[in-house]
């Protein structure tokens, strides 16, 4: 009897397939992802690794978390180096530093690879094996511990045989997930040892403190959206921007000597994606800010395609730019709001997706594989990301812009005007583009999460765009794309570690369900049609960024 067909995952593992359609039960009973029958090599196994042949063990934690040992065993089973990554030999260790020394090696192994679209070794997000850092930088270690140790807490969720994807019910799911969210001892202690460094700093405030300062407090919003806590995000963030204003303002901040890059990057793409899903009368700043936000971004010195953000710099121009209108007009509609929507969102969708992912290839040619076959196929993936942030960002300007889309665009903008922005461009009638925006979107979120079974990990970085297609399947109740979304926010969760794609979920089924019902909060006047606004929808929402 002839072999059927053989997933690529146990191709890798060198063991025989038993063939199951659309995921093998040798992957199944494993509780690791099945890759498929495709006839391309999964990406993944492509790409350079980092091999860490050490055979030292972990050393023993003074203050160690309260975990289940049989958890840590089976995550030790599935990622053998877990306990066996290297130390460095020149030096003795306080077992306090190997703690941190492993936590680094954990870092750079199993989450700096799920920070940008393509792991290499020129991946940004790695942690030198110099320490002579740390003594700087040890607020930023003391999170960086914490992170660790929760990305390991969700690694336990998905690779214990009751929590699989398969066939975990729901509230099994949160249940788990609400363990997972409780912090250890060694946490607690490290945070509250985090927070007495920014509690100093701020004590004694200058220039130069303000510098070092604005980085520890983006080390909290980051270390905030791995756990997705909503107040607490909000208020860092509401920090950093007070900073901000005493270093000058945004303006005098770009010449800030001691800011890098990169911390300006975390801030205005932070400021960037924060205001799209904050209430139009919560926006920070006054349309002027929001400029500035934007110019920055656009003057940096970062390839947006090699970050957790992996999307063209011009499209973060078109979300501030809807962001502007939306501060400038505070959720009121006129003549003048709608023509410069209109504008908007045909800029959006004269933007090929195409050019840019094959600039991304061409001006990345050490990140990207020799074999041409295999950058076509990253290329095709870059592409789809970016065919999602575009309907995304329509979407956004569609909702928030214009009355709702049962109004048939009657926002002061005159029929004719319309039809000819957009006639010669679609094949519909303008009255159903958000309609036809939101399939669109929908579609290419299908087409990319079929894409995981090859390798591609475009889905990891669609997160707001999930989000965002999940609002409009509140709008229209869509049941089935938003049972989609659900369970594969769900999944991102386990697989990433981080808490704000299962939040994205539940913000999802809790205001389907307050829609169906039509369920309004005390005191709330009624939505327009019976409809949940963008602004109610999105009134208590985490922050949704990786």
């Amino acid at each position: 009897m002839g072999l059927g067909p053989q997933c690529w995952t146990c191709r890798s593992r060198r063991v025989r397939c038993t063939s199951e359609e659309p995921s093998c039960q040798k992957c199944s009973d494993k509780g690791i992802v099945c890759s498929g029958y495709g006839p391309t090599k999964p990406v993944r196994w492509k790409q350079p690794t980092v091999n860490y042949t050490s055979s030292s063990s972990v050393a023993s934690q003074t203050t160690a978390q309260s975990s289940s040992s049989t958890s840590n065993d089976l995550v030790r089973r599935e990622m053998p180096e877990l306990g066996n990554m290297p130390l460095p030999r020149s030096i003795e260790l306080s077992p306090e530093k190997r703690v941190i020394v492993r936590s680094i090696e954990y870092y750079n192994h199993y989450i700096a690879p799920d920070l940008v679209p393509v792991d290499s070794p020129f991946n940004p997000n790695r942690f030198t094996n110099d320490l002579s850092w740390m003594g700087e930088a040890r607020c930023m270690i003391f999170l960086q511990v914490c992170m660790t140790n929760y990305h390991q807490s969700w690694k336990r969720v998905q690779w214990s045989p009751q929590h699989r994807p398969t066939n975990v019910p729901d509230e099994l799911l949160q249940q788990a997930s609400a363990l997972v969210r409780i912090p250890g001892c060694q946490d607690i202690t490290l945070q509250q040892q985090a927070l007495k460094i920014v509690h100093k700093d701020l004590a004694g405030l200058n220039a130069r403190q303000c510098v070092g300062l604005l980085s520890n407090i983006l080390s909290l919003i980051a270390f905030q959206l791995q756990r997705s806590a909503f107040s607490s995000w909000r208020v860092h963030l509401s920090g950093a921007q007070s900073l901000v204003t005493e270093l000058g303002g945004l303006h005098n901040m770009e010449k800030t000597a001691g800011v890098t890059e990169w911390d300006k990057y975390h801030l205005t793409s932070l400021l960037i994606f924060a205001a799209t899903t904050t209430p139009a009368h919560h926006i920070f700043g006054d349309e002027k800010y929001h400029q500035q936000v934007s110019a920055m971004f656009q003057n940096l010195d970062v390839d947006t395609s090699q970050t957790a953000t992996p999307f063209p710099t011009i499209l973060f121009a078109y979300i501030s730019s809807v962001t502007q209108l939306r501060v400038r007009f505070k959720g009121n509609s006129d003549n003048y709001l709608s023509k410069q929507a209109v504008k908007l969102i045909e800029q959006i969708r004269r933007f090929n997706s195409r050019v840019w992912a094959e600039a991304v290839a061409r001006r990345n040619p050490g990140v990207l594989p020799a074999s041409k076959s295999n950058t076509e196929h990253i290329i095709q993936g870059y592409a789809l990301l970016v065919e999602t942030l575009k309907a995304a960002t329509a979407l956004y300007a569609l909702r928030t812009l214009f009355l709702p889309p049962s109004d048939r665009w009657s926002a002061g903008v005159e029929r004719s005007e319309l039809d000819s922005s957009f006639s010669s461009r679609t094949s519909f009638h303008h009255a159903d583009f958000t309609l036809q925006t939101y399939h669109d979107l929908c579609q290419t979120l299908h087409e990319l999460f079929k894409r995981k079974l090859t390798g591609d990990t475009s889905w990891k970085f669609c997160i707001w765009p999930m989000v965002i297609a999940g609002q409009q399947a509140v709008h229209y109740q869509d049941e089935k794309e938003k049972e989609f979304l659900c369970w594969e926010l769900h999944n991102m969760s386990r697989s990433l570690g981080a808490g704000a794609m299962q939040d994205g979920a539940y913000l999802i089924s809790r205001m389907f369900h307050r829609q169906k019902q039509g369920i309004q909060k005390p005191g709330q006047k009624q939505s327009h049609n019976g409809r949940l606004t963008w602004d109610e929808i999105f009134e208590d929402s985490p922050l949704f960024m990786m």
